[in-house]
């Protein structure tokens, strides 16, 4: 399942992904995200009366890059 693209990915209420889409998009486990998540580098919506994430393509843009420089330029 490929995510549609928006043309501005700093749209931060563009499209709306689970947990588990955004995880296969970028190829990273649902827990690192929510690593992320907790060490304050990502911090997606939640949905009010489920309380699960919800996640942009500016959320997804923001974990790839987060992930590429933990594991491509050695920042952590």
């Amino acid at each position: 399942m490929h995510r549609k693209k928006t043309k501005d990915a700093t749209d931060r209420n563009s499209s709306k992904y689970s947990i588990s889409t955004v995880s296969r998009e970028v190829d990273l486990s649902q827990k690192t995200i929510r690593q992320y998540e907790k060490m304050g580098l990502v911090k997606p919506r939640r949905e009010p009366r489920t309380n699960n994430r919800i996640f942009s393509d500016f959320d997804i843009a923001q974990i790839l890059q987060i992930s590429h420089l933990i594991h491509n330029e050695g920042f952590t």
